[in-house]
């Protein structure tokens, strides 16, 4: 069973450093978890277990998959925490973006020096909203490997303010709109100003992709996709999105369902997470169709007995089979349930 230590580690990884999670999915030990911070073991669900005798062999894992472990089979996750965004400006684009970006689970803050444009950053639904001037209100604001910066001020000074608090913090992206011959003098003056080379090379501007966009709205739309583009190239993916985690509250018997193995175009990756309940309702989702069907099946099975045990579930979907539920890209995929304390 998950343990609520597990989940209370799992869920807040130490900002700044890489964490990972384990999970034996085999044998005499399944089930058994650990958490590491920077390459080192912290937690193991069992003392002295299967995880902690073989830490050597896991703890350099920084990735997402399977790794065979002395013959057994260990699921590694690495951990990241929820994606914040910082927004400097609350502009038009900047209000669509805020928008955007919260339907797809970042935790938004918006930091504006004009108050009438601060209650609107308010009612376009941030977390947050700073109302000082850029330079206060970036001391405030959160930074961290998965903190994702976006400068979108009203004139060139503020961009050049932004970005000499924002280079002093750690980040997972910083972009800046503005034209080309803003950029290029942002560029130059922070330079001459002794902000590192290597941050401002960083700088994603002209930002977002460029998908020849030009009201708000597209504007917003690019940004948005060059951050989630960005995002999915590291392995620090929230390894529980804001979905699952208020899920995790509810009380009651659940399994949590995860994706620990995908081969072929079956539509989810691995650590893709769903929490079905004991009366039939679930969270989250595995992909939709006819695999996810069957786990929901089975995760009911679990939760019909009075105990349960770990369980690992190989779903291949045949072309045939795939085709006639409506799934025509197929492919396999590796499940392991677990009933949450």
């Amino acid at each position: 069973m998950i343990s609520k230590e597990y989940l209370t580690r799992a869920l807040n990884p130490e900002p700044g450093h890489r964490g990972e999670s384990f999970t034996v999915l085999e044998g005499e030990h399944a089930g058994e978890k650990g958490i590491a911070a920077d390459g080192a073991l912290s937690w193991d669900s069992e003392p002295h277990g299967f995880l902690e005798q073989h830490a050597g062999l896991l703890t350099d894992a920084d990735f997402t998959g399977i790794r065979e472990v002395d013959g057994t089979s260990v699921f590694c996750e690495a951990l990241g925490g929820a994606k914040h965004l910082v927004i400097c400006g609350a502009g038009h684009v900047a209000l669509a973006l805020c928008r955007m970006a919260k339907m797809v689970g970042l935790c938004v803050t918006i930091i504006e020096d004009r108050p009438s444009f601060a209650e609107e950053a308010k009612t376009a639904g941030a977390d947050a909203v700073i109302c000082a001037d850029f330079t206060k209100g970036l001391e405030q604001a959160p930074g961290g490997l998965d903190t994702y910066f976006v400068i979108m001020t009203r004139a060139h000074q503020w961009d050049i303010d932004c970005m000499k608090i924002i280079s002093k913090k750690p980040f997972a992206y910083v972009g800046m709109m503005g034209s080309g011959r803003r950029i290029a003098v942002v560029k130059e003056r922070l330079l001459a100003a002794g902000v590192p080379e290597n941050v401002v090379s960083s700088l994603h501007a002209p930002i977002g992709l460029p998908i020849r966009a030009e009201t708000p709205e597209e504007i917003a739309v690019s940004v948005l996709a060059e951050i989630i583009s960005i995002k999915n190239e590291k392995s620090r993916n929230d390894a529980f999105p804001e979905e699952i985690r208020q899920a995790l509250q509810k009380s009651g018997r659940k399994i949590l369902c995860t994706i620990v193995k995908k081969n072929g175009a079956a539509p989810r990756s691995a650590g893709s997470k769903m929490l079905v309940f004991s009366d039939g309702t679930f969270a989250g989702t595995i992909g939709g169709g006819l695999a996810e069907a069957r786990i929901l099946e089975k995760a009911k099975e679990i939760l019909a007995g009075k105990e349960s045990e770990p369980a690992l579930v190989n779903l291949t979907l045949t072309d045939s089979e795939a085709d006639r539920d409506g799934m025509i890209c197929g492919g396999e995929m590796s499940v392991f349930l677990e009933e949450v304390l």
